[in-house]
């Protein structure tokens, strides 16, 4: 049977127009959900690090006080390894509140992990994300770790987290943590205002 030339046509341009739209779809929705906007954070490659404080953009410390920890940054690459005792260190910045209050933001980087389980704490194992919001003397988010991966081998990964941050907040502060055995490495952290709700896999 010979189907008309019009028919052929028709169909051929049905099939065309559905690959389309199945895959106009996923690069939208990919688009959407990619956190906006500049980063809000200072010093993403870590060069202020060993700078004299004042004009240190990122701030450590550690459990005790002790000399656990190790830390530097080379290639806009942060390092930090455990060398001691001490269960906890951690490298933070404080972000201008009043750019995200009200706002749901997203908070991540791409670590390499080669850490193993603590022995000698019981605080959640690990390394990676920390942020920390108040508003007033109330802690409204503390979030530490709440991705995956944090423990083991791995080759660069993508982490991140997304918040919303109440309205009145006035602390805001971002950063790492590393809570386990062995080296946490980082690299191309950011915080932007967030995509759309429906893209929040962690809401707040």
């Amino acid at each position: 049977m010979t189907i008309p030339r019009l028919a052929v046509v028709a169909v051929t341009a049905l099939l065309v127009t559905g690959c389309t739209a199945d895959n106009q779809p996923a690069k939208d929705s990919a688009d959407a959900c990619a956190p906006r906007g500049k980063n809000l954070l200072q010093d993403p490659s870590f060069l202020s690090i060993t700078a004299p404080r004042a004009q240190r953009k990122w701030s450590s410390s550690e459990h005790a006080a002790g000399q656990t920890f190790e830390y530097q940054a080379q290639n806009g690459e942060l390092e930090i390894v455990k060398t001691g005792g001490e269960p906890w260190f951690i490298l933070t910045q404080s972000v201008d509140p009043g750019t995200v209050a009200g706002k749901r933001v997203t908070f991540g980087a791409e670590v390499k992990l080669d850490l193993s389980l603590p022995q000698d704490h019981t605080f959640t194992p690990g390394g990676g994300l920390t942020f920390l919001a108040r508003r007033g003397s109330n802690v409204v988010i503390n979030s530490s770790l709440e991705h995956e991966p944090r423990l083991g081998q791995t080759d660069w990964t993508p982490v991140s987290i997304t918040l919303k941050i109440p309205r009145g907040t006035d602390f805001v502060r971002a950063g790492f943590l590393h809570q386990a055995e062995g080296t946490l490495r980082v690299r191309k952290p950011y915080l932007r205002i967030a995509a759309k709700k429906d893209c929040d896999s962690q809401p707040r």
